[in-house]
């Protein structure tokens, strides 16, 4: 066996106090490169193994990367493994550590590091870019409406089924992206059904989601506080948001009831918040058109939405390019559906708002 280098003798000092038998660390779990190129890094364990040839590694998917092990050493009661990763094809696997025990002929496995192997650095630099960008935008737009509400110390003009659909809209669309992001077993359970995906939420969406609900609940707050001039939610309107509501109680029932997966639970979650984006607008639309005016609809939000949509679509078409990643797109049918429809009704408001009743603002 091999003394081990002192170029990584600070990794083993830095790790090796939080080792367990039979754990792997290493110094990063997740980490993206380009198509051809080779990753190497650090794995260490606790040393109880007779000899190194019992630690193997190897990737999820071998079509998309390669492992291999190019030198072991020993520091203490430490074994460092030095290993090399070839992306050869794009899209996500998982690189797994494998510990055999000749002596009782068992082996033991972990996954260890999540590769994502792309085009280009610039590209998934763009699709960053993108999406903080169209997270900023989308944050605030709902400002310039809360704004006009306060201004105006009232909110006749404003469509009271638009502001409670979309409360229930945001709530699904938190769940679902809290779950995605934040809850290990349902990520699993998204890359088992969808081996080399790319997990389709990302951090802005969390946030993103998190404050447009706070944000839409203030919004119906001021419903309640302003002048709302006999303006009332429509009975459809009461119907849908009853009917959504109840679905969603029964769809997270039956999560905790164990009838349905989590995961299958969150994309039940995703179509209430596409049938709320489909049908949230068609309201103020209306109140739009029944007043002929946009006065109470603020122009701002429009704006604002109209710009995140479009970079909405566009980081996902960036990512699915630069990882050859398609399905993510059918992966996340909210986040797409919603940046394709909101654009839509966008081009309706701009329309009232600028050509239609351009002179009853």
């Amino acid at each position: 066996m091999n003394l081990i280098p002192l170029s990584n003798i600070l990794f083993v000092l830095l790790v090796g106090f939080n080792l367990t038998r039979g754990q792997f660390i290493t110094p990063q779990s997740s980490v993206t490169i380009l198509l051809g190129e080779i990753f190497k890094t650090n794995i260490s364990l606790e040393y109880s193994l007779k000899n190194c040839s019992q630690v193997s590694f190897y990737a999820e998917l071998d079509y998309i990367t390669s492992v291999q092990k190019t030198g072991t050493y020993s520091y203490g009661n430490q074994l460092l493994c030095e290993i090399e990763i070839l992306g050869k094809d794009l899209g996500r696997t998982t690189i797994w550590g494998q510990i055999n025990d000749p002596s009782n002929n068992k082996s033991t496995s972990e996954a260890i590091i999540h590769v994502t192997v792309e085009q280009s650095y610039v590209l998934g630099w763009l699709s960053s870019v993108c999406g903080w960008t169209y997270f900023s935008v989308w944050v605030l737009a709902l400002y310039p409406q809360i704004y006009d509400n306060w201004k105006r110390q009232s909110v006749i003009g404003f469509s009271f089924d638009f502001v409670t659909l979309n409360l229930v809209g945001y709530a699904c669309y938190s769940i679902y992206n809290i779950g995605f992001y934040y809850v290990p077993s349902i990520v699993g359970d998204y890359y088992k059904r969808h081996p080399g995906a790319t997990n389709p939420v990302q951090l802005n969406d969390v946030i993103f989601s998190i404050h447009g609900f706070f944000g839409t609940a203030y919004m119906v707050l001021q419903v309640f506080m302003y002048e709302r001039g006999g303006q009332t939610m429509s009975k459809a309107g009461v119907i849908l948001l009853s009917t959504l509501i109840i679905a969603l109680g029964l769809i997270l029932a039956s999560a905790l009831l164990h009838i349905i997966a989590w995961l299958d639970s969150l994309y039940y979650c995703s179509y209430i918040k596409l049938v709320v984006t489909v049908t949230k607008y068609i309201p103020q639309a209306f109140l739009n058109y029944t007043l002929k005016s946009t006065i109470g609809w603020s122009i701002g939000a429009v704006l604002c939405d109209t710009c995140g949509s479009v970079l909405s679509v566009l980081q996902m078409i960036v990512i699915s390019y630069n990882r050859n990643d398609w399905v993510s797109i059918m992966g996340d049918p909210t986040k797409f559906g919603l940046g394709v429809l909101s654009l839509c009704f966008c081009v309706i408001f701009l329309n009232q708002h600028y050509v239609l009743y351009r002179h009853n603002k």
